[in-house]
């Protein structure tokens, strides 16, 4: 079982080295490519936007009712 287990082992770390090999080898626009979900997914991403539409509906609104002062 030891030399199972060992064998098992080699070949994680054989997997672990390639996975890390290729993550060095990546492009710019790859490495960007892979952060834009990550924040766009974020919490912080969602109340921005939230903020900014209540903020241009509000700013709309305010202006159709100084339009209509006039």
């Amino acid at each position: 079982m030891g030399d199972n287990s060992t064998h098992t082992q080699s070949h994680i770390d054989s997997i672990a080295k390639q996975e890390h090999e290729f993550v060095g080898q990546r492009t710019l626009s790859e490495r960007v490519s892979d952060r834009v979900p990550g924040f766009a997914g974020s919490m912080f991403f969602v109340l921005f936007h939230i903020l900014l539409v209540v903020s241009w509906v509000l700013l709309n609104a305010n202006r159709s009712l100084l339009d209509s002062a006039i």
